[in-house]
């Protein structure tokens, strides 16, 4: 039982992980006349709303806990999609 709990959190964490590199274009790049401070605070809370939504965050956290999220959790997703995106360029070739 706890092991199907743990697999379950981990495709939540995956879900909000990928939220965020969906958006990574606004929530991480240079402030400019389409990417403002205001843009990249709905983007967070985007990703805020949907952590709540499919229960991964409280309705008492804020961005600051979607942000040391993403910090936590990046380079063990990073490695994940890099090997999924190396494993599908080899299967096409």
């Amino acid at each position: 039982m706890g092991r199907t709990k743990n697999t379950v959190r981990e495709k939540l964490k995956h879900a909000v992980l990928l939220k965020i590199f969906e958006n990574k274009e606004v929530i991480f790049g240079k402030f400019s006349s389409t990417v403002t401070n205001e843009k990249k605070a709905e983007k967070w809370r985007e990703v805020l709303v949907f952590g709540q939504e499919i229960n991964l965050f409280d309705s008492t956290d804020g961005i600051n806990k979607v942000k040391q999220f993403w910090t936590q959790e990046r380079a063990s997703f990073l490695v994940s999609i890099t090997s999924l995106a190396l494993k599908c360029f080899v299967s096409f070739v």
